[in-house]
């Protein structure tokens, strides 16, 4: 994604956001309140993710076709959600939230309350995991690019057989009809030991969102944490998840200017807010 920082439009017609100008502005917003009880220390609760905004600016010589599409998004003209695919996600994890991290509320494959220390890039770390058994509901789509590599990696410890099933890959279309499947599979670790597994993909050229799923694997035992999927190459260290968010777009504010010749040019100011997905 050497090109451009990221990508914009509805599942399966992602367009490039090209001549943004340096220094885009991602703006975090963790929802939560703090309460004193009568013991007199303060406590948080805060929301398990944290909604994001993005600010981008766009020149007067920014290709016409990216302000036009956002401004038909920011005008209801395009029919399906807009989703953002970011060159960071893309980098740490493609993955929402609620799959990545076995303990996050409304994760498909149910959430976990339990947690064991795991190999994480800073060593041992006591995170949640699923216990394998029966498969998993699939996760909702995540949005991907066409003909582009990727890679899925989770960590896993207690595997007894080699060749065990961890994760299940589909690829889909726009039309959502599966197009490839793949399986990330893990020989037997030893005793306590948590190791990282992972498989590369490309997809292909009508690949428009891929799924993932807890694979079938009765009576295994084997715990997963900490699934990952990333744009090329990884270690496949654990990761929080980033996502391939739903957003709404602001109308572009604009800064009219003369040039040379008495022609009209304007920059744009475009404010992206991360929304959920729809139901």
């Amino acid at each position: 994604m050497a090109e451009c920082w990221g990508y914009i439009g509805p599942l399966g017609y992602l367009v490039p956001i090209k001549g943004a100008q340096a220094g885009l502005q991602v703006s975090p917003a963790r929802q939560g309140r703090q309460f004193v009880p009568v013991g007199g220390m303060p406590r948080a609760q805060v929301a398990p993710h944290a909604a994001r905004s993005w600010s981008i600016t766009l020149s007067p010589w920014s290709p016409p076709e990216i302000v036009s599409v956002l401004r038909m998004i920011a005008a209801g003209m395009i029919a399906s959600p807009a989703v953002l695919y970011a060159a960071d996600a893309a980098a740490v994890n493609l993955l929402p939230d609620e799959v990545a991290n076995a303990g996050s509320p409304g994760c498909p494959f149910g959430t976990s309350a339990s947690s064991v220390p795991m190999l994480t890039r800073q060593g041992l770390m006591p995170v949640p995991y699923w216990t394998l058994g029966d498969a998993s509901a699939w996760s909702r789509e995540v949005p991907v690019l066409p003909s582009t590599q990727y890679t899925l990696s989770a960590t896993v410890r207690s595997v007894t057989s080699d060749a065990t099933p961890i994760l299940e890959l589909s690829v889909r279309n726009v039309a959502g009809v599966v197009i490839d499947t793949r399986a990330l599979v893990s020989a037997a670790t030893s005793g306590s030991d948590s190791v990282v597994r992972s498989t590369t993909f490309t997809t292909g050229a009508s690949a428009a969102s891929v799924s993932i799923r807890l694979a079938a694997t009765p009576g295994s035992g084997g715990m997963v944490a900490g699934p990952r999927l990333v744009e090329g190459a990884s270690d496949g260290f654990m990761e929080p998840g980033q996502g391939v968010p739903y957003v709404q777009v602001d109308d572009p504010q604009a800064v009219l200017q003369s040039t040379a010749g008495g022609s009209v040019r304007s920059d744009y100011t475009v404010t992206l807010t991360e929304v959920s997905p729809p139901l």
